[in-house]
């Protein structure tokens, strides 16, 4: 599967456009990512856990491509 899936925002910064057979939109609580990529540890850890969710199949700034 890898390489299979692609997307991309438009220059609107909100709208997407995604694709591929197992393609799954995911959407980052912005404050949860920050947090994550400000306490990344150089090595030997795991790294930070943030919130995430799924973008459901039927989103007005999402657009399946086939």
């Amino acid at each position: 599967m890898c390489g299979q899936t692609w997307g991309y925002y438009l220059h609107d910064g909100l709208h997407a456009v995604y694709g591929g057979a197992n393609a799954v939109p995911l959407g980052f609580l912005n404050a949860s990512f920050v947090k994550a990529v400000v306490n990344q540890p150089e090595e030997n850890a795991r790294g930070v856990r943030f919130e995430a969710f799924v973008i459901p199949t039927k989103c007005d700034t999402m657009t399946l491509e086939e």
